[in-house]
This record gives C-alpha cells, sequence and structure tokens, in this order.
C-alpha cells in the first residue's frame, strides 16, 4: 500500500501513479484541482515540491478530475478534442494542440500558482495529452462519442449551444463508449509513454536520480534515410496532416491525391493562409520541374 499525495488515502499502486518529475506538470494538476474545487489553493501550492522532488504517488481519478476540468474549460471556449485509433492506448483516444489551450486558464493556473513556476500553454497540453492518452475512454473517463458532418468524432453534441454546467460537458446524457477495467486503466497507464519520465514503482537506487525537464533528445537521421522512398497507406499518411506543418494549428481541409506512384497532399490552414498559395501542398517525390510556388513543403524524412 503507498499513500496518495493529495487526498492521503491509501491506496495500491494498481490505483495510482507516481507523481511527474517535471515541476510544471505538477503545478498544472494541483492548480487545475484548486481551481476544479478539489483541492484547498494553500494545500495545493504545499503539494508541488513534495510531488516534483519525491515524485510521490498520486490517485488516478485525481489526474482524470484535473484532466477533465481543463477539457471543460476548452469546451466553454469552442474548442474540441480531435480524437484517432491509437492501438498503444488500448483503441480510441484523443490529442489537443498548444492552439486549443483558453489563454484566460493558463493565465488562472500562472495566477493560482503565484511565481511557483511560469506555466505555457505546451505545459497544459502535455498534461492533457498524457491524461487523454492514459484514461480516456476508460472507466474512470467515460465519454460520450459523437460524429459531426465532416467525419470528426467529438465527446460533445453538434448543437453549438454552451453547456449549462460542468457536468454537462464531463458526463453528457446518452450512450456510453467506455472501455477497460481498474487492471486495464493500470497497465495503461503505466504503459503510456509520456513527455515526461517517471520514477519506477519499486524503491530502487534509481528513484533518487535526478530527472530533466525536458524531453529526451533523438540522433540525427541517417542521411541515407533521406534518399530512400517509402511506402506509406493512405489512410496513415493523412494522420499525419491533421495539424499544419507549419503553425501547428488543426487544418480546416486536406486532400490526398495519387498521381503516379507520388502522393499528392493539398491543404488549407485559415491561421497562415496568408502565406500563397492559400491551398498548400506537400508531394511524397520530387519532380523534374516545380513550380516554386507550388511546393511549400517538400518530402525530406
Amino acid at each position: 500500500m503507498v499513500i496518495c499525495v493529495i487526498c492521503q488515502k491509501a491506496l495500491t499502486q494498481l490505483n495510482g501513479k507516481r507523481s511527474s518529475a517535471a515541476r510544471t506538470q505538477n503545478v498544472v494538476l494541483l492548480m487545475s484541482l484548486s481551481l476544479a474545487g478539489y483541492v484547498d489553493l494553500e494545500r495545493a501550492r504545499s503539494l508541488v515540491e513534495k510531488a516534483t522532488k519525491r515524485q510521490a504517488y498520486v490517485c488516478h481519478i485525481h489526474v482524470v478530475q484535473a484532466a477533465q476540468y481543463i477539457s471543460a474549460e476548452m469546451v466553454m471556449y469552442g474548442k474540441r478534442f480531435a480524437h484517432f485509433e491509437d492501438p498503444s492506448a488500448s483503441g480510441r483516444t484523443a490529442y489537443v494542440t498548444d492552439g486549443d489551450i483558453p489563454q484566460e486558464l493558463v493565465n488562472a493556473i500562472n495566477r493560482m500558482a503565484e511565481g511557483i513556476t511560469a506555466v505555457t500553454f505546451r505545459d497544459v497540453s502535455r498534461f492533457l495529452n498524457d491524461a487523454l492518452k492514459r484514461y480516456y475512454a476508460t472507466s474512470l473517463w467515460e465519454v460520450k462519442v459523437e460524429t459531426d458532418v465532416g467525419g470528426d468524432a467529438h465527446p460533445m453534441g453538434d448543437d453549438g449551444g454552451k453547456p449549462k454546467n460542468l457536468s454537462e460537458i464531463l458526463y453528457p446524457n446518452g450512450a456510453i463508449k467506455s472501455s477497460g477495467s481498474d487492471e486495464d486503466i493500470h497497465q495503461r497507464a503505466i504503459s503510456t509513454s509520456s513527455f515526461d519520465e517517471f520514477a519506477p514503482d519499486d524503491d530502487t537506487e534509481y528513484a533518487s536520480l535526478p530527472m530533466s525537464d525536458h524531453p529526451p533528445s533523438l540522433q540525427e537521421t541517417d542521411p541515407e534515410a533521406l534518399d530512400r522512398y517509402y511506402l506509406v497507406k493512405g489512410n496513415l499518411l493523412m494522420q499525419l496532416f491533421r495539424l499544419c506543418p507549419r503553425c501547428g494549428h488543426k487544418l480546416s481541409a486536406v486532400q490526398l491525391t495519387p498521381t503516379g506512384t507520388a502522393a499528392i497532399v493539398n491543404f488549407v490552414c485559415e491561421d497562415c493562409y496568408v502565406h500563397q498559395p492559400y491551398v498548400k501542398r506537400w508531394e511524397s517525390q520530387e519532380r523534374d520541374t516545380i513550380q516554386r510556388e507550388e511546393l511549400l513543403f517538400k518530402c525530406e524524412t
């Protein structure tokens, strides 16, 4: 048995996870819980250092509560999750971009933290994406999945109206889609790759090693790999074009067209359309003659 650093309840490792080694992630967790009314503000502030340095255990439900509060704030500002099928997360999951996080929420978290650390849009989206991959569409985070005219699945209705209260956002009426027993949730929580590194569950010497706030680095791509051609299934290729390669915002339109053995992807980003042409193009293979204004992004990897 271990003790949850937030509620002080005894729990098995099956029902909890280690807190993050990154201070910003713990600030997002604790300040969101305070904003949602689950934790007293002064207590939330006092727990940041303990959660960061000791990597104490936290109940899964607290992470879900914080993530659901953030998602509710997004919905209030007209933002929705994007969805995709993720075999590593036991099926359907969701994700957000930095641009989906409301400025007002980031300001509120920083105001509540009172200078403990500066939280950014990226910090909030990292926390939410990690929680979504661990818990979304499980018994801890039951969701109603609907499909709009454009084919995008989302957890809210199509009426576009402002929800009346938080419970309407988190637990909408209608058919509920959920999956996963407590054991499944635990396995998904501990096996999910995260932006942060987490200390091992057992009390080994490695648990006391300093951990970096920065994501791990990658080796440079082998130059020979850049000259190779790769066979990619169309629907997998389209998954790379959910977000704009230039600015990272969600694309408003994407079209895949085969030309011989090459894949041509035309896409529209309403956030950076000032760069001509309005419809941008990505090509999987270079042509002998290319109009410069046609090709903004070349396949380099």
